[in-house]
């Protein structure tokens, strides 16, 4: 059994939870290899063929650029199904493989290209919205990827009524030549299981949920006293924590963070921690920067009394569960896979949208109860649940059972 899982990059958060299930498959004896964007460019090609495909993705690139001209504030990133990569189905790594995973391949992947040269088992390990709809990574209650994406509310004026449209048209005529014997749909988070399910591109597929993986080697419960004092962190303060990624993005919920923070301004028991980049504008917030080595992100979970996610739209949050294999509480919106994770009570608090005094309330609740969570329990129940190995044999069984 030979494996190759496509991904754009490793970075990012869909990134990441690729990487994951890489190292999960090879951890039980599975052949498997990891594309990239990097790991092709890395690739030895003839000049003239390296320039063709450099104008080849440079053309695409910019013909996304263009769609997202005028485009309103607010919304994520939006992507067309056509690249410069149009041999991605000669590879090697293609080539040798008995089962195709495909992830996140926005900007990667020529969908007519790939999958019209493609007769191999496909197992679409979805990431986001992206893959079914005419552009959008997350559809923000449009329900258009269910008929046929026209008039699409994330584009400007001039691109609205068709870009998105023709996209969809187009990974439909690419993926009608896939078995869909040979075809399966796998989803992190139950939420996004049931939009692809409804969607007029995928809707004919086998669906299975399954969580990510998380590196319960690194990802564990460390000290307090010690996790604090890496971060120069006071001992004697209740520690709100988040990640700070897209702060302009609404989906993200950082305009909660920062109404939350305030309410709190008052008492200096509490003290508001970010990992990322909250801006110099935030100096009531504690910035750790950008934190590059898994350890230390950690041992900054540890650090803190409990970690939030506001996200209005989402599918798993891999911070999320990272933070629980560390033993820290989640508090978060009632919305995607996150719904899918927190138990009231026992690793954190579900909130209804926008209801931001409950979740004051329930951060309050913790400041006059240190002992409301078992920070031990969180940690060694979530490291069982979401181990790499787990991930990856659950994987592995499906594949067998279809396709073996």
């Amino acid at each position: 059994m030979i494996i190759t899982i496509i991904t754009a990059t490793e970075k990012g958060g869909a990134g990441a939870a690729c990487k994951n299930l890489y190292k999960g498959l090879l951890s039980i004896g599975v052949e498997a290899y990891l594309l990239t964007v990097d790991g092709l460019e890395q690739e030895k090609l003839y000049p003239i063929a390296r320039i063709l495909r450099w104008w080849n993705v440079r053309k695409n690139i910019n013909r996304n650029f263009k769609s997202m001209k005028g485009a309103p504030s607010g919304y994520d990133y939006f992507s067309i199904a056509r690249t410069g990569y149009i041999n991605l189905h000669k590879h090697p790594f293609v080539l040798k493989a008995n089962v195709i995973n495909v992830h996140w391949i926005s900007n990667m992947v020529d969908y007519k290209s790939f999958f019209t040269n493609i007769d191999k088992p496909i197992v679409w390990t979805l990431h986001d919205t992206n893959p079914f709809t005419g552009g959008c990574h997350y559809t923000y209650q449009c329900d258009n990827f269910m008929r046929d994406c026209s008039n699409c509310i994330q584009l400007g004026e001039n691109f609205s009524s068709y870009v998105a449209k023709e996209n969809l048209q187009l990974k439909r005529d690419s993926l009608k030549l896939l078995n869909p014997q040979k075809t399966i749909v796998i989803s992190p988070s139950k939420w996004l299981q049931s939009l692809s399910q409804k969607s007029s591109l995928f809707k004919q597929y086998a669906h299975f949920n399954v969580p990510y993986g998380i590196d319960t080697d690194i990802f564990r419960k460390h000290a307090l006293k010690q996790s604090r004092e890496k971060f120069n962190l006071p001992l004697d303060k209740f520690i709100v924590l988040f990640v700070a990624t897209n702060i302009t993005e609404t989906r993200k919920g950082f305009d909660v963070i920062l109404k939350i923070e305030e309410i709190f301004s008052g008492n200096k028991n509490v003290l508001f921690v970010a990992i990322g980049n909250v801006g110099t504008e935030h100096d009531s917030i504690t910035n750790l920067g950008y934190i590059s080595d898994k350890e230390s992100i950690a041992k900054a979970y540890s650090a803190a009394n409990v970690f939030l996610i506001p996200s209005r739209e989402d599918n798993l949050p891999n911070t999320m569960l990272e933070s629980l294999c560390c033993g820290t509480p989640v508090i978060g919106y009632k919305t995607g896979g996150i719904v899918d994770t927190i138990e009231n009570g026992k690793n954190g608090y579900l909130i209804e949208h926008e209801d931001i005094s409950d979740m004051v309330n329930k951060i309050n609740s913790m400041i006059d109860n240190p002992k409301l969570f078992d920070n031990k329990s969180i940690s060694d129940v979530s490291r069982q649940k979401y181990s790499l190995k787990k991930q990856a044999e659950t994987y592995l069984n499906i594949i067998k059972k279809l396709f073996v």
